[in-house]
């Protein structure tokens, strides 16, 4: 894992951290998501709007989280809707509901 993130992120850091997200390894898929949501709160929030297979991919991965294995990482998928984060910057509202439901 990265120990400082680049102050203009790109589309592949995101995509390098996404892919981290379905790591074997739960300490990976933690420090992924920390390292995420550090790289979204810390940037312009719209740096991935002209990417929308990243940002969507990234909303997806953030999602399928909350239903990981690993409290820990559950945990870490829950900051991005406690910290006010736009998770829903790529979801429709029918897949923003069922996210909700977790």
């Amino acid at each position: 894992m990265a120990t400082s993130l680049p102050a203009n992120p790109t589309p592949q850091t995101v995509m390098g951290l996404t892919s981290k997200i379905k790591d074997p390894d739960p300490d990976f898929r933690f420090m992924a998501l920390s390292d995420l949501l550090t790289l979204f709160t810390t940037s312009k929030i719209d740096f991935l709007s002209h990417d929308f297979n990243m940002s969507r991919r990234t909303a997806d991965h953030v999602v399928e989280a909350l239903d990981d294995q690993n409290g820990e990482v559950q945990n870490q998928a829950i900051k991005w809707y406690g910290d006010g984060l736009p998770i829903s910057f790529t979801l429709s509202p029918d897949e923003l509901e069922q996210a909700n439901r977790y």
